[in-house]
């Protein structure tokens, strides 16, 4: 058996010696091999194989609650054999639970990277043999080495390899040869797009090296280029159409994502530190609030350190920040921040700035959400008023301001008044900003649901049908306001086939109050019995 060969040529000659047998060779290297050498990868464990290996070599006990806490480890370790044995055997020897691991690792992770088991070869641990990887690489070509701790800024999957080395060098020799390397040791694997980095080697990088400073040829430090190259890419996708554009924001958006526990906040603003705020929005815009919100903050710590607390930027990141925090239901959080950009904007801008009526109008929407309608109408209404007065009755920012006065109407009972401003409000969006823009589709949907209050419902299934129809050609099946259109449609629907049964139930008569509806639903519809015609 010949262990943790390198280099082919280092056994060629004694495999051409051999007449008979077998000889095992073991190797991290992906390379070409001699004829006759059959190659048996070894890939990681699967969930299950992976917890059992914990398990046994922790010598714990396999109660329910002890697996699953083990299932989270093995997820942790990236069901990486290594790892997971050199983790069961600390859990061992130090008499300790998986979840104590769990927060050793988060806590002090260079040491539990490198702590090895008891009499056994410290050279086999996680952080020394990926750092002899990487002391190989270095020899052998600096560029890959600089590519790898780029890399480990990132998301470990679905890294687009049309990304690294920035515009004109992305796909070129140099970047090739360099990924060449890095997935001949393993350390990388490439997908004819993507590249995948298992989790455990970006932690180990981080841990081990200082990946804030400056690299060895003096460029700069791994952060600043990783947010250099997802900048430039972000930028570029600016001109895909926007179905492809949409696929690869959703694709860049996760990265930028773990950035933003790498990339230092300074107070010296950078060149590219805009992709926070803009990933930010589009993650919102997209409903994937959760994502959104470290992005969120870490465009206003941004903001806040460059610029101060009263710069447009700082409060538009606040703004963008509050609507996040909207959107995922923490309310109370949302009303606080409102009100704090909504009182520097008043002092600092006046009552009649742009982005003070838009302050004001975000107050009042979280207002609506809280319950508090009327303190949301006059709201809306104060700024209606004065986007009227300064902006004039077409202006998009005016009939944004009616549109949401509708939707306060509705939620207050008030449906006639509702139906009349929502049904002017969808006559003029159609006229200045067309059949199929969002806004339309928006006030659209809004007026199919007060037709449904109004129990209009065949006149709100024609129109909740033609917003999600035109939602999905415009904006794609997932989107969140198709999706909300939808679910709207199929509410009306129910509602619509309920009333049928009902009709059908008082058409057919029922004199038994006792018997169920003639409808087939099984229930006693009480406006149903009673004598027939």
């Amino acid at each position: 058996m010949l262990d943790n060969v390198e280099d082919p040529r280092q056994v060629r000659s004694l495999l051409g010696q051999l007449r008979s047998g077998h000889v095992v060779i073991t190797t991290r290297r992906r390379v070409s091999w001699p004829d006759g050498v059959v190659r048996l990868p070894l890939d990681l464990l699967e969930q299950d194989a992976a917890t059992e290996l914990l398990i046994r070599t922790s010598e714990r006990s396999a109660d329910p609650d002890e697996r699953l806490a083990f299932a989270a480890l093995a997820a942790e370790l990236g069901y990486l054999p290594l790892a997971l044995q050199q983790a069961g055997a600390y859990i061992r020897e130090a008499g300790i639970i998986s979840n104590q691991y769990l927060k050793l690792l988060a806590d002090h992770p260079l040491y539990m990277y490198r702590a090895s088991p008891e009499q056994d070869d410290a050279q086999q641990t996680i952080a020394r043999l990926w750092n002899a990887h990487l002391d190989l690489i270095r020899s052998r070509n600096q560029n890959a080495e600089q590519i790898l701790r780029v890399l480990a800024c990132y998301a470990p999957e679905n890294i687009p390899r049309d990304i690294i080395g920035g515009p004109g060098v992305a796909g070129g020799p140099a970047i090739l040869d360099a990924l060449r390397l890095l997935a001949s040791y393993s350390l990388i694997t490439l997908g004819e797009q993507t590249l995948t980095m298992h989790r455990l080697l970006q932690a180990v990088l981080v841990a081990t090296d200082d990946i804030h400073s400056h690299n060895a040829t003096g460029g700069p430090a791994s952060p600043q280029l990783a947010l250099a190259w997802l900048a430039e890419a972000w930028s570029a996708a600016e001109e895909l159409p926007p179905q492809q554009q949409t696929s690869k924001y959703q694709l860049l958006g996760t990265h930028a994502e773990s950035l933003t526990r790498h990339y230092s906040i300074t107070f010296i603003t950078g060149e590219h530190d805009w992709i926070f705020p803009k990933v930010a929005l589009f993650e919102y815009e997209q409903g994937n609030y959760h994502r959104a919100e470290p992005l969120a903050r870490h465009a206003v710590a941004i903001t806040l350190a460059g610029w101060g607390k009263e710069h447009p930027d700082t409060l538009t990141t606040r703004n963008n920040l509050a609507l996040v925090l909207q959107g995922l239901g923490r309310l109370q959080e949302a009303e606080a921040e409102h009100r704090a950009v909504l009182g520097i904007r008043r002092r600092v801008l006046g009552e009649e700035h742009p982005d003070t009526l838009a302050g004001r109008n975000n107050l009042a929407s979280a207002l609506q959400e809280l319950g508090r309608l009327q303190e949301a109408e006059a709201e809306h209404r104060a700024v209606l008023g004065i986007r009227r007065r300064v902006l004039g009755e077409e202006h998009p920012d005016t009939l944004i301001s009616r549109h949401n006065l509708a939707s306060v109407l509705q939620g207050l009972g008030r449906l006639e008044e509702a139906e009349a401003e929502g049904r002017a409000v969808w006559q003029a969006s159609r006229q200045v900003l067309g059949e199929e823009h969002p806004d339309t589709l928006a006030s659209r949907g809004n007026l199919a649901l007060v037709l449904q209050g109004l129990g209009r419902l065949e006149e709100a299934e024609a129109e909740g049908r033609a917003v999600w129809q035109a939602s999905r050609q415009v904006l794609g099946e997932e989107h969140p306001d198709t999706l909300i259109s939808r679910n709207n449609l199929e509410e009306i629907i129910r509602e619509r086939t309920k009333r049928r049964r009902i009709e059908t139930c008082s058409r057919l008569g029922n004199l038994d109050r006792n018997a169920p509806c003639a409808c087939g639903s099984g229930k006693k519809h009480k406006r149903c019995h009673g004598k027939g015609r």
